[in-house]
């Protein structure tokens, strides 16, 4: 609803502005499918997606490749959207300040270097550890959405373990969880791990033909609005 929005972007605004001290006027938050941030996503609520987040106390903008434009448009919670330039350096430069900050714990070195190269006449401060005390704080509908992930995911161990006769090895177990979570709209938010006999003695055990036989780990979890659960059962 209208009045949903309004309120949520009231309380992202709140929570932008105590990322910025005297100093600090912009913070760059560039993401690629491939190097995804989750601070991008924290923003955005967009996820595999190339662009770059340009976040000010004010106004915040996305830039997204010219080839996710329209899936920017439906589904970003940052409503002013402009397509990405080849060279989205330059691009940014008219929207940053003297002081810029970059999450250094998501940006390679060479971006890092590219940034430094172009934008001469700026100061750079790594806003990771603002980042991440921010999130630490989660609002109801983040809770909501962990707690979710947590019932499928012991709604799956629930059925996995009615169908446990008809499952003979470890693949076979985590062939049938990833079907389960299909089923459910989901999808896994880590590698499922299924370790069985001595290979249970193994914490990050890759599941593979052996046998379901004696004491069997099985470490998963699912992925909510991109919020993770992480369940463990030893049968």
């Amino acid at each position: 609803s209208y009045i949903k929005s309004f309120l949520f972007f009231s309380f992202m605004k709140k929570r932008v502005s105590r990322l910025f001290h005297d100093e600090l006027d912009t913070i760059s938050l560039p993401t690629a499918s491939e190097r995804a941030d989750s601070n991008f996503t924290y923003f955005t609520g967009l996820r595999d997606v190339t662009g770059c987040l340009i976040l000010k106390p004010q106004k915040s903008i996305l830039l997204v490749s010219p080839l996710e434009y329209n899936i920017a448009q439906q589904h970003s919670l940052v409503r002013t959207i402009k397509p990405l330039q080849k060279n989205f350096l330059e691009q940014i430069k008219p929207y940053c300040g003297k002081h810029i900050g970059l999450a250094m714990d998501k940006v390679s070195y060479a971006s890092v270097k590219k940034f430094m190269d172009t934008l001469t006449k700026t100061t750079f401060h790594d806003v990771s550890p603002l980042l991440q005390e921010l999130r630490m704080i989660k609002r109801k509908d983040e809770i909501e959405s962990i707690k979710k992930a947590c019932v499928i995911t012991d709604k799956i161990f629930s059925k996995i373990f009615r169908d446990l006769r008809s499952l003979k090895t470890e693949e076979e177990m985590v062939h049938a969880i990833h079907d389960l979570m299909r089923n459910y709209h989901t999808e896994p938010s880590f590698p499922v791990i299924v370790a069985s006999g001595k290979n249970a003695a193994s914490p990050h055990h890759l599941s593979g033909k052996s046998k379901l036989q004696g004491m069997t780990v099985i470490d998963m979890g699912v992925k909510v609005n991109h919020y993770c659960s992480d369940l463990t059962r030893t049968i």
